[in-house]
């Protein structure tokens, strides 16, 4: 395990928060938020300082991606990439990861989610609390399966895509990338690329 000042989140929002517990509840040591918005650096969050932005990233820098937002996470997680970061994955004491899933770099799982089967997902992906992943999915880099969701066998989703709260997904369905499904739908056929599901 590296050094507590190689351990950093990114992003100090209310998803940077959860991401933190999720990592404290691992026993990691933290040395700190970063974030770019200059009017946070100072302030503490969970008892960990902000301490400045992606200037203070080093190569070779452990980095827990601690944004919400898909397409602003991954411009940063590839931008740190590229200064020699490295993503780094953290998954909730109390999520279930099938031991035959694959799970990327820069990836959350947090607390109760569950990953079945020969599921593969990206990098990037936040799994968050409560939702399921079953047997042989795809999920690709940078989605964001919201709380409560719940996809059954051979589903994939492209990348950039959000499923919202609570939502509901056949097995075999195919979801584009750059979707957003709204909280509480249940999809029983393929959406295509760029398309709103409300």
């Amino acid at each position: 395990m590296k050094k507590a000042r190689d351990i950093w989140i990114f992003g100090a929002g209310g998803h940077g928060m959860v991401v933190a517990e999720t990592a404290l509840k691992n026993g990691f040591l933290l040395s700190g938020f970063l974030d770019d918005d200059e009017g946070k650096w100072g302030k503490d969050i969970l008892g960990l300082k902000i301490l400045g932005g992606k200037a203070l990233v080093k190569p070779g820098d452990y980095v827990i991606l601690g944004i919400g937002n898909n397409l602003q996470r991954r411009k940063v997680g590839q931008l740190l990439e590229k200064m020699g970061a490295l993503l780094f994955s953290v998954s909730h004491p109390r999520a279930s990861i099938s031991r035959s899933s694959t799970v990327g770099p820069g990836t959350v799982i947090i607390g109760h989610a569950v990953v079945n089967a020969g599921a593969a997902i990206g990098k990037g992906v936040i799994l968050n609390t409560n939702s399921t992943v079953d047997h042989e999915c795809t999920i690709a880099d940078f989605v964001h399966i919201a709380p409560g969701v719940n996809l059954a066998g051979n589903v994939t989703v492209g990348e950039n895509s959000f499923i919202g709260i609570g939502a509901k997904v056949i097995p075999g369905i195919t979801i584009g990338k750059d979707c957003v499904v709204g909280a509480g739908c249940v999809i029983l056929k393929d959406i295509a690329d760029g398309q709103k599901v409300g």
